[in-house]
This record gives C-alpha cells, structure tokens and sequence, in this order.
C-alpha cells in the first residue's frame, strides 16, 4: 500500500496521462504478482482475460470491476486505489467519490508515518476538493444575450406596466425596478451535460441519488431548443431536518448556471418576503420572486422557497396574506400573477421554483398536487466521510480560505461527529455544530499555547 503511495501523486492529471498511467500500472501488476494470483484476479473480472495487460481499453465498468478483484481477491487495497484514481482522472464521478473517501481514510492515520506521506495526501486530496468546489462556488457567468440571439426565450417581458404609475409611490416604484418594467428581460442558465450533472449531485450527496435520478429525470424532459434558458416544472424536496434539502437545490441551481435566491418561510412573520407587502406600508414592496428577477436581472432565476411547511401552517399566517393560497395562486396563473405593490399582472411563468420541507402533513393536496414531489432520505455512517469532506470545504470558505486552513481533527474527534449519523434523526447540520465547536477549542488552544509575542490578541486589552 505504502509503495502505491509514494509512486503515484493522486492528484488531478489530464486524460492522456490518466491512459499512459495505467498501461504502466497494468504491466507493473503482469510482472509483479505471481501467475496463480493473476489468475484468481482476473477470473472475478472477466474469465476470458489472461494478463493485466487484457485491460488495457476496458470499458469503467469492467476497470471498476478489477478494482474491486484487487481489494477483495487480490488483497490490494492500494492496486483498487490507483485504479479508481485512473478512472476518476477520465470523469467516473463514482470513482472519484471513492477515491476521495479511500484518501481521507488513509490520512486520519497517515499522521503517524510522516510528514511527506501526509503533505502528499493533502496535496492531492486539494487537486480533487478546489475543482469541485470551484465549480459548485463560481456564479457561472450567463451567456450575453447577444449569444442567444436565435433562441425565442432569450429574454421576455414580465412587466408591461405599473398601476397608478403617476403617484409618488408609482414614481418610486418604476424607478426601482426600471430593469424589470416594460422592456425584455434576458433568460439565463443553460443545461449541459445532464450525466455529468447527475454524477456531481451523487459526489456530492451519495445518500439521494434515488433522488438526484428523479431530479434529472425530469430536466432530461426539456427539449433541445429549451437547454439554453432553462425552465424546469416546480419540485418540493421533502425530509428531515439537516438531509441536505436547501443545500441540494442550491447546488443543482449552480450546476444548471442559475443564479438563485433563498426565501426563508419559518420563522419570519412575513414568510421571508415572498409576499408582496401592498402600497402605503413603509416596507412596500413586490413578492420575493419579483425581487429575485430583480436582484439576478434574470427572467428566470432559481428561488428556493426553504421550509414552506412551516409558513403554510394554521399558526404561521402571514399579516400581509395567507402564504399557501398566496402560493396556490402564483402556481396556477404564473403568466398573469397581479402582484398588490405593483399594481400590475406579473409574468412569473419562467421562474424556477424549488420549495422544501420537513413533512408534507401542514400542506395541502392541492398545494401538492401542483409540483413535482422528491423525497430525500437521510444520510446514514456510510455517508460520513462524504459529509465530513464537504463541511471541511465550507468551512474553508467561511474562513475566506480553503479547506487546506481548516485543522485537521484526531479519530476520536472524528468519531464524536459520526455519532450524530447514529442517532434517530441524523442531522448534517448538527455535524456541522460539533465540528465548529471542536475546530474552535482547537484554534483557541493553539493561540494560548503561543509564544506571547506570536498572539494575535494584545496584551493590554
């Protein structure tokens, strides 16, 4: 295993280097294990292959196969490695997802055999983590609407006029959204590879790929024509606390080129401003979806109605109107939605939206029966080391750094956090509760263990 380590990097490497990589390794393994352990090797592969070198050209299915005869025939955990970081190196997003997790598990106990087998494990597992991330944090420039001259939804008006337009308050208003009110709006986000999308979300969130399959499923709906300007038909992303239901559709919006908004409706006693708060209140304003367009310049920006099952409750009512008849009606007359701040038909019908809840009891049949329904399960111990890895990654970005600033934790801290996958209701967030706080004390303990002179923190305060 040690051998594997030290001879390969485990970083990112282009696709050609990826191919020459491992006709090296297959004629390292033809010349390295004895005839009858090839034998026993190849056979749980496929019982036509005579050497490694048959390999060569598989498809990763048949690649993903020999790794897994390595590990369990063969009893070579780091021969599984090296092929899954070729397969990954050529786009298997399974692959890498294994990959990651084998590399993070060998260095909670690489720590003890040295400084350069750790450096080099982090430096890979960094390759890995900033392309991942870059691409899930970028906002994903939308293409000039020049460029999307021959598309017919390359912009559309949402606005044709305002009520009482003469008004002081109409005044203010049409200024205010003069982007919006009477000219087109441009239509962005654009969707490309679906399997690719379809093996990011499953890197990401392992423990819903039944989900993730419905999610993609009905974006491979969308004709060819409506790939660039995407707009998919409303989902409500249903389970427990902390299964990742927000942090899902935000990346899906990402993966998609959508910029988005978060609309909170627990909580707040105005449903976290999507309803519009009529003319003559000094908070006047439109609903949170025309703020959205507003906010992205986007016909068709991605909004994420988050726990709409707390705000759609009997106790929950909003003072500026009932949320779930307020919603009801913007579901059903998207294209000629009358908005009480503006005074005016609004055309919502390419706004993307995604609600989420926690259970479907507070929620109506008729407030169902109007979106599709995507159900996550929770994560389970299996899942930890995926998690573990994402919350190292938004951490990172909190502190305004990367994941290579966040410390790394001792097993048994470790285990403290996987407890929580143990309990009734396993919850990302309370991971990530544990971890702050665990990462704090460390951080804490490391100033006071610091020379005085090396503190950040003055003495005479």
């Amino acid at each position: 295993m040690l051998i594997d380590l030290f001879c390969y990097s485990f970083k990112k490497i282009p696709e050609d280097e990826a191919a020459s990589t491992l006709f090296d390794y297959l004629t390292f393994l033809d010349t390295s294990i004895d005839a009858g352990r090839r034998r026993r090797i190849l056979a749980s592969v496929n019982p036509t292959l005579k050497t490694f070198m048959d390999c060569q050209g598989s498809s990763p299915n048949e690649l993903m196969a020999l790794a897994a005869a390595l590990h369990k025939v063969g009893e070579s955990h780091g021969g599984r490695l090296v092929i899954l970081w070729i397969l990954a190196c050529h786009g298997n997003a399974f692959a890498a997802n294994q990959m990651i997790n084998d590399l993070h598990k060998i260095l909670n106990h690489a720590r003890y055999s040295g400084p350069v087998l750790v450096e080099r494990l982090r430096s890979a597992l960094d390759t890995w983590h900033a392309e991942e991330m870059a691409f899930l944090a970028s906002d994903a420039q939308p293409l000039p609407v020049e460029a999307q001259v021959d598309d017919e939804q390359a912009s559309m008006i949402v606005v044709e006029s305002i009520g009482d337009p003469k008004s002081k308050e109409g005044q203010d208003l049409a200024a205010r959204y003069k982007n919006l009110i009477a000219k087109p709006v441009p239509l962005r986000g654009r969707i490309d590879d679906l399997t690719q999308i379809y093996d990011r979300l499953s890197l990401r969130f392992p423990w819903a790929k039944n989900a993730i399959e419905l999610i993609c499923g009905q974006l491979a709906l969308t004709p060819e024509r409506r790939r660039s300007c995407p707009v998919i038909r409303p989902m409500l992303f249903v389970g427990s606390p902390g299964c990742g239901k927000t942090q899902l559709a935000a990346d899906l919006f990402s993966m998609l080129r959508l910029p988005h908004s978060l609309l909170p409706c627990g909580g707040t006693s105005d449903s976290g401003g999507l309803l519009a708060v009529g003319r003559g209140w000094a908070t006047s304003r439109p609903n949170g979806l025309i703020e959205a367009m507003q906010l992205h310049n986007c016909a068709n920006p991605g909004v994420i109605v988050d726990e709409v099952d707390k705000g759609t409750s009997s106790s929950r009512q909003s003072p500026n109107g009932n949320l779930e008849e307020a919603l009801l009606s913007m579901l059903d007359r998207k294209n000629l939605y009358n908005d009480a701040c503006l005074m005016a038909n609004v055309d919502l019908s390419a706004v993307n939206l995604i609600f989420t809840a926690n259970s479907l009891k507070p929620l109506s049949d008729a407030f169902e029966d109007r979106m599709e329904i995507v159900h996550l399960p929770s994560p389970s111990s299996e899942h930890f080391e995926t998690i573990y890895r994402n919350l190292r990654a938004s951490i990172g970005r909190e502190m305004g750094g990367t994941e290579a600033d966040v410390p790394e934790l001792e097993q048994h801290e470790l285990a403290i956090l996987q407890d929580v996958l143990l309990e009734p209701s396993p919850s990302i967030r309370q991971i990530e509760k544990r971890m702050q706080r665990i990462l704090g004390t460390k951080a804490l303990e490391a100033i006071r263990s610091a020379p005085t002179r090396e503190r950040s923190i003055s003495p005479n305060i």
